[in-house]
C-alpha cells in the first residue's frame, strides 16, 4: 500500500496498490503511464464500499518488471525538483501528452476509465444534491447492501459506538508491557570522576553516546529527557514528575512511545540567528504501533530515522520538527563527533553549540542555514545484554560478541538475539554525564579509563 498506513518493508511481493483522487491532469496520467511501463498489468478500480460521490479509486499493479532503474531515477529527480519548492521547479507533466496519445492501448484505457468513473461520480453528486434538498428521500439499496455485506463477511449486525477516550496512563498500559510502565521514572546513573574508573562503563564497545541539549534560558520541565506518548495527531503527552501532561506543538501517530527531549535549535549565523523548537528522540519503544523494543539499539535508530522522515513537514509548519538523536559509538572519534563551536547571538552573547548533521539530505533548507543546539549532557546507552559483551578481534579488527558464561563468540553478522539489549534494558542502564557542569572529566579521559576495564581482546579466526 502507498497510503502510509503500514509498512511492508522486507516482505514486498512485486505488486503495488495505491489510492488516487485525481486521474484527470497530465501529471497524474503521466504517473499512471510510468506504472504501466513498470508492471506487467495495471487496472484502475473503485470498490462498492468507496463513496460514489468522491473521486477516490485504486490503481492495482501486478508483477513488477525488471530493469526499471531508469524510471526510478527519473522519479527521484522529479521528487527533488518538487521538494525544492522554489517556484522555478514546478512540474506540470512527467510524460509528454503526445507520447501518451501515441500509446493507443494505454490512452484508450485511461480515457474509458475516466469517462466511466466521471459519469458515476456526477451521478453520485447529483443524488447527494437531491437528498440535501429533500430530506424525505431515502435510498433502500444502501440498507440492503449493508445487510448483504455483513452476511457475506459473517459480521454481527450492530451499530458502531464511539470509542472510549482513554486517559494517557490507561492508553499506555494497554499498549506496553507492565514492566516498562514500572520503570518509566527510573533515574539514570550519573557519571562523575569518582565512579568513571570503577565499573560504570566496563566495555566501551557495548556503549553508544548521544548528545543532549537544553534551552539557552535554562532548564525547564518541557526540555527534560522524558517519555512522550502519541495518541493520534496533536494528542501528545509527556511524563513530568510521574504525571502525564499535554505537550503542545507536537504531532505523533497513535500508539507511539518514545524517550525524547524538546531542544531549542539555533538556525543561521551572526545577524541571521533564529531560534526554533524541535523534538529529539533518544530511543523508542513503539513507533506508530510498531513494537521496536526488541530490536538492537542501532536497528531502533534506523527505524527512528525513518519514522522522523515520515513525519517531516514543509517549512512554516505549525508543529515542531521531530528528529532522531545522532548515535555515536564510544570510541576515540567521539570527541570529534561531539565537537562544540562558539556561536555569537544577535545580542553579542556567546554560546558553545553543537552543529547537527542534516538527517534528510533531500530536504535541505533553501538557504542552507546551519542548524545547532546548546549541549548540556551526554547520555550513554548500552547495546548488549549480559553475559554478552561486544569486543574487537585482534586478528581482523572486526566486532564480535563474546559470552563470558559459555565462552561462545560470534561475529556481528551472526549475532545471537539474546546478545541485544532491549529498549527496557538500555533505558534502565543508561548513564548520564552532565558535560558542561563537570569540568573534571573529558571524553578522552572517559574512554581511556573504561578501555582499561575492558575484557581482553580475543584473537578471532
Amino acid at each position: 500500500m502507498a497510503d502510509g498506513g503500514f509498512s511492508v518493508e522486507g516482505i514486498e511481493s512485486g505488486h503495488f496498490v495505491t489510492k488516487w483522487f485525481d486521474l484527470f491532469t497530465p501529471f497524474s496520467v503521466g504517473l499512471i503511464y510510468l506504472l504501466y511501463r513498470c508492471f506487467e498489468k495495471i487496472s484502475i478500480f473503485k470498490p462498492n464500499t468507496s463513496r460514489p460521490g468522491n473521486s477516490a479509486r485504486y490503481v492495482i499493479c501486478e508483477k513488477k518488471k525488471s530493469e526499471i532503474e531508469a524510471v526510478i531515477n527519473y522519479l527521484s529527480y522529479a521528487t527533488e525538483v518538487l521538494l525544492r519548492g522554489d517556484g522555478n521547479g514546478d512540474i506540470r507533466e512527467l510524460v509528454p501528452v503526445e507520447l501518451l496519445q501515441d500509446a493507443d492501448s494505454f490512452d484508450n484505457y485511461i480515457c474509458s476509465s475516466n469517462n466511466d468513473f466521471g459519469r458515476k461520480e456526477v451521478m453520485g453528486l447529483l443524488k447527494i444534491a437531491a437528498f440535501a434538498e429533500n430530506r424525505h428521500l431515502s435510498e433502500p439499496k444502501q440498507t440492503q447492501m449493508r445487510k448483504e455485506c455483513l452476511e457475506y463477511w459473517h459480521l454481527p449486525d450492530r451499530t458502531r459506538i464511539v470509542p472510549k477516550h482513554l486517559k494517557p496512563e490507561e492508553r499506555l498500559r494497554s499498549i506496553v508491557v507492565e514492566s516498562v510502565v514500572k520503570y518509566l521514572s527510573a533515574p539514570p546513573m550519573i557519571m562523575t570522576s569518582k565512579n568513571v574508573t570503577t565499573t560504570i562503563l566496563q566495555n566501551p564497545c557495548d556503549w553508544y553516546a548521544v548528545l543532549c541539549g537544553s534551552d539557552t534560558s535554562g532548564t525547564t520541565p518541557s526540555n527534560q529527557l522524558t517519555f512522550y506518548l502519541g495518541m493520534g495527531k496533536t494528542k501528545v503527552f509527556r511524563l513530568v514528575k510521574n504525571i502525564w501532561e499535554r505537550a503542545d506543538n507536537i504531532e505523533l501517530p497513535p500508539n507511539t512511545v518514545v524517550y525524547a527531549q524538546l531542544v531549542e535549535e539555533i538556525r543561521g549565523l551572526e545577524n541571521n540567528i533564529r531560534k526554533t523548537e524541535s523534538s529529539h528522540i533518544v530511543d523508542a519503544y513503539l513507533l506508530g504501533g510498531e513494537d521496536v523494543s526488541r530490536n538492537s539499539l542501532p536497528e531502533r535508530y534506523a527505524l527512528i530515522n525513518k519514522f522522523c522522515e515520515a513525519l517531516w513537514k514543509p517549512k512554516n509548519s505549525a508543529y515542531c520538527p521531530v528528529r532522531a538523536k545522532e548515535l555515536h559509538p564510544l570510541d576515540r572519534e567521539l570527541p570529534m563527533k561531539l565537537h562544540v563551536q562558539p556561536c555569537t547571538l544577535i545580542n553579542k552573547k556567546k554560546l558553545l553549540v553543537h552543529y547537527l548533521q542534516d538527517s534528510y539530505p533531500r530536504r535541505t533548507r533553501p538557504d542552507n542555514d546551519p542548524l545547532s543546539f546548546v549541549p548540556n549532557s551526554v547520555v550513554f546507552l548500552k547495546t548488549t545484554s549480559a553475559p554478552w559483551t561486544r569486543v574487537i578481534s585482534k586478528k581482523t579488527s572486526h566486532h564480535y560478541y563474546f559470552n563470558s558464561m559459555t565462552n561462545e563468540n560470534f561475529y556481528a553478522n551472526r549475532r545471537p538475539e539474546s546478545a541485544c539489549a532491549s529498549f527496557l534494558e538500555t533505558f534502565v542502564t543508561r548513564v548520564q554525564w552532565h558535560w558542561l557542569g563537570d569540568s573534571s572529566l573529558s571524553i578522552i579521559y572517559i574512554y581511556d579509563n573504561v578501555k582499561q576495564k575492558s575484557p581482553v581482546l580475543l584473537p578471532q579466526d
